[in-house]
């Protein structure tokens, strides 16, 4: 019993980490701080609760196999926008979470907090903003003949579409967003006839 407890035979020196996306395996190997430490002493619910506090990380399953290796898979959270702000990109998942920063933003829909928010892993972002977000890049093609090519959002202002054509269209808040597209319709119809071109829209 002396020799299993303090031989170094069983001291943990392999981690195996499969699942990453977003992480390293450097990264999830020392989230778990599982290495050096005797195999019989893992408890493999402690490391389980340990990398679940990770925020990109969404499910764990853990195993411990003789003499000193322990396995790792990993279910990220799946990042569904990159929220810029300031000059740091932050992908963030479909509840607003702040899953991580990456040195350069991915080929995900974007969105630029022009009022430069701080943000941090495990913070979130204005969910109702990133729903108006996905709804928008939706009907605008079909509805108003316009396709975004950037989203910028304020706490104050809320969300605003630049298009393609370099319009950009004030929303606001995720309320009516049916009757905006329909008076943004409208606005657009009303300038065409008058020869008109506009550089900026409100319908919030």
């Amino acid at each position: 019993l002396y020799y299993v407890a303090a031989s170094d035979d069983f001291r943990i020196t392999s981690v195996v980490v499969s699942g990453t996306r977003l992480l390293s395996d450097g990264e999830v190997e020392a989230a778990a701080a599982v290495s050096g430490i005797n195999i019989f002493w893992l408890r493999q619910e402690a490391v389980a609760r340990r990398l679940q506090a990770v925020p990109a990380i969404e499910s764990v399953q853990a195993g411990a196999y003789l003499p000193n290796r322990v396995e790792v898979r990993i279910g990220e959270r799946t990042p569904v926008a990159a929220w810029l702000s300031g000059d740091v990109a932050w992908l963030v998942d479909g509840e607003g979470r702040v899953l991580r920063s990456v040195p350069s933003p991915p080929a995900l829909p974007m969105v630029r907090d022009v009022g430069a928010a701080s943000l941090a892993p495990g913070g979130s972002v204005d969910r109702a903003a990133l729903a108006t977000l996905f709804q928008l890049r939706e009907v605008l093609p079909r509805a108003a003949g316009l396709s975004p090519r950037d989203f910028e959002y304020s706490a104050d202002a809320g969300v605003t579409v630049v298009a393609d054509s370099g319009l950009r269209v004030v929303f606001g808040r995720a309320d009516d967003l049916e009757g905006k597209v329909t008076a943004l319709v409208a606005v657009r119809r009303d300038l065409e006839r008058q020869g008109q071109r506009a550089e900026l829209i409100h319908v919030r």
